[in-house]
């Protein structure tokens, strides 16, 4: 994580920030609102999920392996809700269980977040 200093005061976190500048938005609790950035995409690759903008480029990737269902939904709907930055402690998987444990727990870890700028979202078209 990389921050700097705001002219409001605040920090900001400069992967999000860079993100936020190509079409995603920032996750403000008070006025939730999530942008198309167009042209970007979430698709699975040889065991990856990989999120790449307009020009191809690679955003982030995991190895992580959706439940089917959660892949049965994208497939249907032919989009996803990406959240980008930290918060969750995907990287530590006892936080991240945490995180994930009930809609409250993931709730409270977003608002967390998001109150310190550290997320954006974004609705991707999603290709299988």
């Amino acid at each position: 994580m990389l921050a700097v200093g705001t002219p409001d005061g605040l920090s900001l976190e400069l992967q999000v920030h860079r993100i936020c500048s190509s079409g995603f938005r920032l996750v403000v609790p008070e006025a939730f609102s999530v942008p198309t950035p167009a042209d970007w995409q979430l698709q699975r690759h040889r065991g990856q999920l990989t999120l790449k903008d307009s020009n191809g480029a690679l955003h982030a990737r995991t190895r992580i392996k959706p439940p089917q269902q959660w892949i049965a939904a994208a497939d249907r709907h032919q989009r996803v809700l990406v959240l980008y930055g930290f918060g969750f402690d995907l990287d530590n998987p006892p936080r991240r269980d945490e995180a994930f444990a009930s809609p409250q727990a993931f709730y409270s870890r977003l608002n967390f977040a998001a109150a310190r700028r550290l997320l954006a979202a974004g609705l991707v078209p999603w290709k299988p």
